[in-house]
């Protein structure tokens, strides 16, 4: 064997490694960009998921509130001039006791 052949089946065995090196980094590259991208849909159906939670409680919260509306919003009250004296507590007595 001459040191050009020998030389030559070097070159070989160094492109069949750098070509094999390439396959090992592309399927590496192509393994990540699919966990990212699983990763990402994970995220975003949680964010979803986490947003209509959100929605609910906020519905339910509004429907709690227009259940159980204060008494003021359930019948407006008319101001009344003449005021009814029967219902009257009376005088109110200051804090002061002598």
């Amino acid at each position: 064997m001459t040191g050009e052949e020998r030389i030559e089946r070097m070159r070989e065995r160094f492109a069949d490694r750098i070509e094999g090196n390439r396959h090992r980094i592309a399927a590496r590259a192509e393994r990540c960009y699919a966990a990212e991208r699983a990763g990402a849909e994970r995220s975003a159906a949680l964010t979803q998921r986490w947003h209509k939670r959100v929605a609910a409680i906020r519905r339910r919260a509004e429907d709690r509130r227009n259940a159980f509306a204060p008494p003021s919003s359930r019948r407006p009250r008319q101001f009344d001039f003449e005021p009814d004296w029967d219902d009257d507590p009376g005088p109110r007595r200051s804090g002061m006791s002598r």
